[in-house]
């Protein structure tokens, strides 16, 4: 089995204290957490580092959280967004599904719940990464083979 490098998460979030906190408890389960107070860090960040999974708080001061997950989706489709609130919105965890966020939870985050949904994320984008590296190379050897061996066998 193949070891796998240390998760990454971007985390953008203005809240400095909500953001050591988080960035902390992740760490301690392994994981490396990159934080951006805002839209544009997020993005510049997004251009020096793969990142597995986003955590984005749902109020930020250039955009909503919302379209920075549309952002990162054109830029960055392997990501896996989380939105963050402080409060509970029903419109605001409507919209998150729409655009295709992973999870949606309300902070303060407990720990083990943020452990917990960061692992099923990561989790997650390696399926979908395994899913899509056998996809290509199925389409690969489909183009490569030799159309005569496969008449051949059907003749036979």
């Amino acid at each position: 089995m193949v070891a796998r490098t240390p998760a990454r998460v971007l985390l953008v979030d203005e809240d400095p204290r909500s953001s050591e906190e988080i960035s902390i408890s992740l760490m301690g389960n392994g994981i490396h957490v990159h934080w951006a107070p805002n839209a544009s860090t997020a993005l510049r960040l997004l251009d020096e580092f793969h990142f597995d999974v986003a955590l984005v708080e749902v109020q930020l001061p250039e955009c909503s959280g919302i379209d920075l997950i549309r952002q990162l989706a054109r830029r960055a489709p392997s990501i896996l967004p989380i939105l963050l609130a402080t409060r509970p919105c029903v419109e605001s965890a409507v919209a998150a599904v729409r655009v295709g966020a992973f999870d949606y939870l309300v902070k303060p985050i407990d720990d083990v719940r943020l452990a917990q949904v960061v692992s099923e994320a990561v989790r997650a984008r390696h399926v979908l990464d395994a899913h899509a590296a056998f996809e290509s190379r199925r389409a690969a050897s489909a183009r490569t083979e030799d159309p005569r061996s496969v008449g051949a066998v059907a003749t036979s």
